[in-house]
């Protein structure tokens, strides 16, 4: 590689070069895994957030419903339904985000146990509709809490 050093010195710069070059490419390779797992982690992050925020809207609409026929629903659901603030969707890793997802399935069990004390409404057919576009949501948002930790897994 340098012909004008005698061979010993020549064989060693070639060695350090080549190691140069390898560690490198190896710091290359190792900082696109990083970005591509971190595009990765913000596509599930804002996925997450979207399916929170429509899980919140179908269960406002859920309990509309519920009102709508005439059923009860007790001030405190009321309260802690309109108590949800959206924006705490968005941090993910946040205590308050956990306490909002934890109020959201409270809502959901609620409306559950009502359907199940009101048997005509568990009939209604946009009760029915909403109740499952809620369910399914939910688990969407499982799914995709799954998918984001597998990726972290293999991010780390």
């Amino acid at each position: 590689m340098f012909p004008n050093l005698n061979q010993p010195l020549n064989i060693t710069l070639t060695v350090l070069i080549s190691i140069v070059i390898a560690w490198f490419a190896l710091l290359f390779v190792n900082l696109l895994f990083i970005f591509f797992f971190k595009a990765i982690l913000n596509k599930h992050s804002k996925a997450m957030t979207v399916l929170l925020n429509a899980k919140y809207e179908n269960t406002k609409k859920l309990y509309e419903i519920i009102q709508s026929y005439g059923v009860t629903v007790d001030e405190k659901v009321i309260q802690a339904l309109n108590s949800i603030d959206t924006q705490t969707f968005k941090n993910h890793e946040d205590e308050k985000a956990d306490e909002t997802r934890a109020v959201l399935a409270y809502l959901k069990d609620e409306a559950n146990f009502l359907s199940n004390k009101n048997k005509d409404l568990s009939e209604k057919a946009d009760f029915q509709l909403a109740k499952a576009n809620v369910i399914e949501l939910d688990t969407q948002y499982r799914n995709n809490v799954v998918m984001h930790n597998a990726d972290v897994l293999g991010y780390n």
